[in-house]
């Protein structure tokens, strides 16, 4: 699994991974993995708007292209059929990089998944 995650991350724009994983993680309550990404986000250097917007708790901090990767994987995440989202985020990647964000989402629910079934909780000390 961790071989075609890093397969997919290499098809993707870092901060779509970002995007991918903070959506994803946020819209599922999976502390575990979000906070990990939230530290990969501001290691990364995005800023704190950029990160909410990407969870979807602000608006208006993504580019169009984040956000179209954003709706799509949202759409994946409750297993909506993605016509619309697709064909948004169709005009800003080519195929390979739809079906990578597709793949990734679906990975990430499957972590979400696990995460809630072994009560993975967040190894911080700081505040969420």
């Amino acid at each position: 699994m961790l071989e075609m995650t890093e397969q997919l991350k290499a098809a993707l724009d870092p901060a779509h991974v970002l995007v991918v994983a903070l959506a994803t993680h946020h819209a599922l309550g999976n502390e575990y993995e979000r906070v990990q990404y939230l530290g990969v986000a501001r290691a990364s250097g995005m800023s704190e708007r950029w990160i909410d917007t990407a969870q979807g708790r602000a608006a208006g901090g993504l580019t169009p292209a984040e956000e179209a990767v954003r709706r799509l994987t949202l759409d994946v995440v409750s297993a909506s059929p993605p016509g619309p989202a697709l064909e948004a985020a169709g005009e800003h990647l080519d195929d390979r990089g739809l079906v990578a964000i597709i793949h990734l989402a679906a990975r990430f629910v499957a972590t979400s998944r696990i995460s809630h079934a072994l009560r993975l909780r967040p190894m911080t000390g700081r505040p969420l």
